[in-house]
């Protein structure tokens, strides 16, 4: 899943994968002013007084859909806005999705073990004080085309249908790149994400199909996933210049620990992909299309015998353990667990709140939470069906 972009600054090549562009990031030297407006530029004066009004009203969720004016960078706009189109600010506070609500329960349990990792929370803060998102960002910039309401907008607009979806609190910034391969990811930070489209999802997928893909990573950053998945990547790509010695043996322990739970949040940004698209249909497609990253092939399959290899794959012992070194889980078995999530009354509710508040309705609340075992007091969903902590069955 690699492709090339050029270095604005002299034209050297750059390996197009996560691997690829955290490996130059030493090499690149940026100056980021790090403030609530991007640019760096203070909003006009004279719109102070809006502002300040905007404000007082966003706080108390005054509006249902959109601004004219953004209360937080002072980005006007002569049509009311989703998402600031400059400091991509979430404009609809009215509306809200508890991610805890639908995230799978292995991701959860995954995580908070991964956060209890000293060495690993010394490698994070070493990526946030040295790197952060500004790095990444430099890698797009000049060999890359970043989405907006003026550049792709069609594409921008599947983003924000997303962003909105998910209710996520800034939009991520999104770049185009030229592969040939289908595929998508995530890098950056929690607060400042950068999400990455390959041109061949793009020119392979149907609109409901490219909507599971955005879904599926607006899904990692709805959930905070992308800080950690990026601290894999630098990970992984320190370990490989380490062959042996202790340093190599800490770095690898912390990559398995990463991919445990790395796979496990794959469940639950498919999970977010699918309230995004609102079709299992095309969901399943699109998911296949990037296990097979052929759309010919795709035309021809089988899905009844393509899920059939999931049966066999329980069956072998080896089939358990062969995930263990990678960073996706089997597409089968992604593919079977979004049918699950689908057939669910959590999956019914969450769909049928998007649905309402994209078309204008009133949004009906969502009754169910997080809740407690009641043998151990862990804290599950409404989903689980056993506590991850203690196994006890909850229903």
């Amino acid at each position: 899943m690699e492709g090339v972009i050029r270095n604005a600054d002299n034209g050297e090549s750059i390996l197009l994968s996560p691997h690829g562009i955290l490996n130059r990031l030493h090499r690149v030297s940026i100056e980021a002013d790090v403030t609530s407006n991007p640019e760096g530029r203070p909003p006009p004066k004279h719109l102070d007084k809006i502002r300040e009004r905007n404000l007082e009203s966003f706080d108390q969720g005054g509006w249902e859909m959109g601004l004219t004016v953004c209360p937080r960078c002072g980005y006007t706009s002569e049509e009311p806005m989703d998402f600031c189109h400059e400091c991509r600010l979430n404009l609809n506070p009215g509306y809200e999705v508890d991610s805890s609500i639908y995230e799978h329960p292995d991701d959860r349990k995954a995580l908070s073990a991964v956060k209890k990792m000293k060495p690993l929370n010394i490698a994070v803060r070493l990526f946030l004080d040295k790197l952060g998102t500004p790095w990444i960002d430099a890698q797009f910039l000049g060999g890359a085309v970043r989405v907006g309401p003026r550049q792709f907008p069609d594409l921008y607009r599947m983003v924000v249908k997303a962003g909105k979806i998910l209710a996520v609190k800034e939009l991520p910034k999104t770049y185009v790149v030229y592969s040939p391969v289908m595929n998508a990811f995530t890098l950056g930070t929690n607060e400042e994400p950068v999400m990455v489209l390959h041109s061949a999802i793009v020119d392979e997928m149907d609109e409901d199909e490219l909507m599971m893909v955005i879904g599926h990573e607006m899904g990692h950053v709805k959930s905070n996933h992308v800080l950690y998945h990026t601290v894999l990547v630098a990970l992984r790509q320190a370990a490989s210049t380490f062959l042996a010695g202790p340093t190599a043996l800490l770095l690898r322990g912390l990559d398995i620990a990463l991919l445990t739970w790395f796979r496990k949040s794959e469940y639950t940004a498919d999970r977010a992909g699918l309230l995004v698209c609102g079709d299992l249909d095309a969901a399943r497609r699109a998911m296949i299309k990037l296990c097979l990253g052929s759309k010919k092939l795709f035309d021809s399959l089988n899905l009844d015998e393509y899920m059939r290899q999931l049966e066999e794959l329980d069956e072998e012992k080896i089939g358990k353990w062969s995930e263990l070194l990678m960073t996706h889980p089997f597409g089968i078995r992604r593919v079977k667990n979004l049918e699950e999530f689908y057939n669910s009354d959590i999956y019914e509710k969450l769909r049928g709140r998007a649905e309402s508040f994209l078309a204008g309705k009133p949004v009906p609340e969502m009754a169910v939470g997080l809740a407690t075992c009641p043998n151990c007091g862990a804290t599950v969903a409404p989903t689980d069906r056993f506590c991850s902590n203690c196994g006890y069955r909850l229903r």
